[in-house]
């Protein structure tokens, strides 16, 4: 066959007309910004394509996944029980009426319930919500750099970038955490109004910042806090008035109308029991820096299979070095090299979280940074390089891709969770925001009676391989004891000795050898000793000492720690017992109980209470001596591994002879429910003379929260929380219902209608005027 001449010129010609069309189809925005809309959508598609072709709810770090999962599920029972703005957790396994939404999960539920509304399951609802708002917010990071001169192609690159960050990425697939996800994506938002502000000083860019305030204050508060921050650092940088004077009222709008969400809380912030005693500077182990030039590198932890890998992207190193090249002016340069000191710092060199006020080791999150390191390098991106073409953005595209497909195409958590999935809101239901820590003095979250000890030997990891699996103690060991509440601690050692003398059997500081407690000389046969050890947190050792420093002769089948269960009795001026409800685990055979200090487990201080089978009411007298004690039951030894179920407390509650009277949960009835009141009455009501008399405290079965306000007909009922992070009241009247209604701070209803009323009057308020990019 002859080929025509010219014929390959006209396919020469042919393409190059093609390509021009494409050109001059990708300058009509409308063209270039649905093509753009639609990548972002298939790649925002692939990030969570694992998650949302499983229907299973599986298990994660700390069964984070089913916690969210129920939360959003719980959060579609509020608003179907009355709450036209969810703010009450209704149902839980421990305590209900938890006002959980105030605190957390907002966003996501309100995300996610369309989906559920439309008859999807949790796991596909949850999914395509998020899905949503990885689209709008990376399409919206896009139109960012579009407004900073960006070509197409930059301004693609720059919003992949940020949606194939390994934080980002990891964050959803390897910690599971829902909810900060959704905040990753409104940050675009916020970034989006500071930009908008500064090129063209519209009322569009002050609504972009207010409306992300109030999506960050109910997606995480955390993030609301670092929001709000970075805004500020963000509009000082700026140096001009113009856009500091409008971001400054693009943030009090902002907060003015996200008030009802950060306000009560705010009040309400220590009704919540918060652990300080972890710097951050011990959480810096979580990150690392391989993905700055390589594969992320993956983290694990207990959980054994975590998928994390929380690092900076590979684009960071160049985009900084970008930044500083195109910066001429020193002051700039010095502020680039403190910010990325800033946000890469979280490998610190000493702890400096220390030398400040305690309630920065509650808020700084050092991982958590990684955000904005990928929000940093997503702006660099679009001023570096504007006018990036398509073939060196598939280069560089291919690059990011590339850093991220082990991730991507890794299986998740495979595992289902254990339980019936059909009450997997009752049985994950969120506990973080109780008054109380979920571990109480006696019961666990699910109100079975702890047992008085731990073993430690039966969990490979809390004695770090003290002990082999035949009992023998290894030279050199050394170990930490998780920090309790209590002041007296003690690990009980049970085995056996051998023929051969093996002197004592001690407990010793790692640090400087100092003998803490030590044991008679173990005889041979069996043996059962107690060591007493101090609360500091300080690592210890198990040796053998005088005569011998080797335990080759002792074979040790227990280690535990006690007490897992107790409480301080400060002083019994009157006649004082604790008043006790449940059941017990055997519908056949009954439990005793008694008051035990942790030396003597087995040696009732008071009187010894039989109860049961099956419900019990009961009063046990309380020690007559100021100390620590503990609940022990006759069905607790050994420890053997976790606890072994023998009662389970409704109620646990302290009266005095001549006190009030105490009534329980159990002796109200709920008359009135739904939305944001509760309604109790008293079925066997104390006789008024009595209840005049000597008065009655009674714990309203629902959670507690200063947000709460109870009233009995015309008269405010002070409260306060119970032992057992219950309403308490006290009253002298059991005849006239009690109501518990939700009550948010007045500024924070007012705060919302004052914000609007500043967006709704910007635009007036605004001169008519565009500025230029500088």
């Amino acid at each position: 066959m002859t080929m025509r001449p010219g014929h390959a010129g006209d396919h020469g010609v042919g393409m190059v007309g093609a390509a021009d069309k494409v050109r001059r189809a990708f300058e009509r925005p409308a063209v270039a910004d649905s093509v753009v809309a639609l990548i972002l959508l298939i790649t925002a598609f692939l990030t969570v394509v694992q998650l949302l072709r499983q229907e299973a709810v599986t298990g994660s770090p700390g069964q984070d996944l089913a916690k969210h999962v129920a939360s959003t599920l719980n959060f579609r029972a509020a608003f179907d029980d009355g709450q036209w703005l969810p703010r009450i957790q209704i149902d839980s396994p421990y305590l209900n009426d938890i006002p959980l939404f105030q605190f957390y999960s907002s966003f996501l539920g309100l995300i996610t319930f369309p989906f559920l509304a439309a008859g999807l399951a949790p796991m596909p609802a949850i999914c395509l919500a998020i899905l949503a708002i990885k689209w709008i917010g990376t399409f919206v990071l896009f139109r960012c750099a579009r407004m900073l001169g960006a070509s197409v192609w930059a301004g693609m690159l720059a919003s992949g970038s940020y949606l194939l960050s390994p934080y980002v990425i990891s964050n959803f697939y390897g910690r599971v955490a829902l909810p900060e996800t959704t905040a990753h994506f409104l940050l675009p938002v916020l970034l989006y109004g500071l930009i908008r502000i500064t090129i063209r000083s519209d009322s569009v860019g002050i609504a972009a910042i207010a409306l992300a305030i109030v999506g960050l204050a109910l997606a995480h508060p955390i993030f609301l806090l670092y929001g709000v921050a970075a805004t500020g650092l963000f509009l000082l940088a700026l140096c001009k008035l113009r856009p500091l004077i409008l971001g400054g009222y693009a943030i009090v709008a902002g907060l003015l109308l996200a008030s009802f969400q950060w306000l009560p809380a705010m009040v309400a912030r220590n009704d919540i029991p918060i652990d300080l005693s972890i710097s951050p500077y011990y959480a810096a182990v979580l990150t690392s820096y391989t993905g700055l030039w390589w594969f992320p590198r993956a983290l694990s932890s207990a959980f054994g299979e975590d998928h994390l890998y929380l690092t900076p992207g590979i684009l960071t190193l160049p985009v900084a070095a970008l930044l500083f090249w195109h910066i001429r002016r020193p002051m700039a340069r010095t502020a680039l090299i403190c910010l990325l000191v800033f946000l890469l710092g979280s490998k610190a060199p000493i702890d400096f979280w220390r030398y400040l006020p305690m309630s920065f080791l509650a808020l700084q999150f050092p991982y958590r940074l990684l955000a904005f390191v990928a929000l940093f390098v997503a702006l660099g991106v679009a001023l570096c390089v504007p006018r990036l073409r398509p073939i060196q953005w598939l280069v560089v595209g291919s690059i990011v891709l590339g850093q991220v497909v082990p991730i991507l195409v890794q299986k998740p958590y495979l595992m289902p969770i254990p339980g019936d999935a059909r009450y997997l809101a009752y049985h994950y239901a969120n506990f973080d925001y109780l008054a109380v820590p979920i571990q109480l003095p006696f019961v666990a979250a699910d109100r079975w009676l702890l047992n008085y000890a731990t073993d430690l030997s039966t969990d490979r990891g809390a004695l770090e391989g003290a002990i082999d699996a035949s009992g023998t103690i290894r030279p050199g060991n050394s170990f930490g004891i998780v920090q309790s509440s209590f002041a007296d601690n003690y690990l009980r050692i049970t085995g056996t000795a051998g023929s051969a003398a093996v002197g004592r059997l001690a407990l010793t500081s790692t640090a400087d050898g100092a003998v803490l407690a030590a044991t008679p000389p173990v005889a041979p046969g069996p043996f059962r000793f107690l060591l007493h050890h101090p609360n500091d947190g300080r690592r210890l050792t198990l040796t053998c000492i005088e005569p011998a420093s080797d335990c080759a002769g002792l074979a040790v089948t227990h280690v535990e720690a006690l007490p897992r269960n107790g409480f301080q009795v400060e002083a019994n001026a009157g006649d004082l017992t604790m008043k006790l409800e449940g059941w017990t685990a055997s519908d056949r055979q009954r439990v005793d109980l008694w008051f035990a200090h942790p030396a003597q487990a087995d040696r009732p201080v008071t009187a010894t209470v039989s109860v049961g089978p099956g419900r019990f009411e009961t009063s046990l007298p309380l020690p007559a001596e100021p100390g620590q004690y503990m609940l022990v039951s006759s069905w607790s030894e050994p420890a053997a591994g976790s606890r072994r179920l023998s009662v389970a407390l409704d109620y646990f509650g302290i009266e005095r002879s001549d006190g009030p009277i105490q009534l329980s949960p159990a002796k109200l009835r709920k008359i009135e429910s739904g939305g944001y009141r509760r309604t109790f009455v008293v079925e066997a009501p104390v006789p008024p003379d009595v209840a005049t008399q000597r008065g009655v405290a009674i714990d309203l079965p629902m959670a507690f929260s200063s947000l709460y306000r109870v009233t009995q007909g015309d008269h405010v009922l002070p409260s306060t929380p119970s032992r057992q992070g219950r309403l308490h009241i006290e009253t002298h009247d059991t005849q006239t219902p009690i109501t518990a209604r939700f009550a948010p701070p007045l500024l924070s209803l007012i705060g919302p209608v004052v914000g609007l009323l500043m967006l709704v009057l910007a635009p007036l308020a605004l001169r008519r005027r565009t500025l230029r990019p500088s």
